[in-house]
């Protein structure tokens, strides 16, 4: 273990030697950033880092800035941070959206967080159904199927005119969650992200260059059931 310093303050870092050919620098948490080198390197590790500072603070500033979608005892809804309240209950588990508040009623904690990871799910869909509607009108397209699925991506759309979205979008503020529904539904004019493509995005989204950048404060990484998160 050990500290480098950089503008944004102190990074810890830890060295993994391993079978491995190349050196990976990649950060572990907000704050601890892992060096992977082979086994046997030679490599001088403070000068190593020293080269790569840049991408170190580039790295550590998006860290800073980013949002955890899940921490304890609390989640994203729409963009807010919801304390989740759970409230012994015999009957079968039910998930109530307060203010600042999502009221878990269950029998046992397990139930309850299953019944918020369908809430989320079933709030995505709702949500995203109604926005994809105007949207497919606007573009004179229309797709195969629309599903929902716990994956890294927000969103996906392929040739056959399936469009997959994250079951957790729900979670993020409603702008961006409409800016991904607009960039999958564009997919289905282009398949790629070249200019025209852009520009059907813009005329779903017209926003959507400050609503992409405030996405990438969103990370999918670990987003996993959150009956394993909370």
């Amino acid at each position: 273990m050990g500290t480098i310093r950089t503008e944004l303050g102190e990074i810890s870092y830890s060295v993994v030697r391993g079978k491995r050919r190349s050196i990976s620098l990649h950060f572990q948490n907000s704050s601890t950033l892992v060096v992977s080198v082979p086994k046997y390197s030679l490599v001088n590790i403070e000068r190593l880092l020293d080269r790569h500072m840049k991408w170190i603070t580039k790295q550590f500033c998006q860290m800073l800035n980013s949002k955890d979608m899940v921490r304890e005892e609390e989640v994203l809804y729409n963009g807010s941070y919801h304390k989740i309240e759970f409230v012994p209950w015999a009957g079968r588990a039910k998930v109530t959206r307060l203010e600042n508040e999502i009221l878990v009623e269950s029998q046992d904690r397990m139930s309850g967080l299953r019944a918020l990871d369908r809430f989320m799910q079933k709030s995505t869909a709702q949500i995203a159904e109604e926005m994809i509607a105007p949207k497919l009108r606007q573009t004179e397209k229309s797709i195969s199927s629309l599903r929902f699925r716990r994956m890294r991506k927000w969103g996906y759309c392929n040739t056959d005119g399936m469009i997959k979205l994250n079951a957790y979008l729900s979670m993020l503020p409603i702008e961006i969650f409409d800016y991904v529904v607009s960039h999958e539904v564009a997919h289905l004019s282009h398949m790629n992200h070249s200019k025209r493509f852009w520009a059907v995005v813009s005329q779903l989204c017209p926003n959507y260059r400050e609503l992409r950048k405030e996405l990438k404060r969103y990370n999918t990484n670990g987003l996993r059931s959150l009956e394993q998160r909370v």
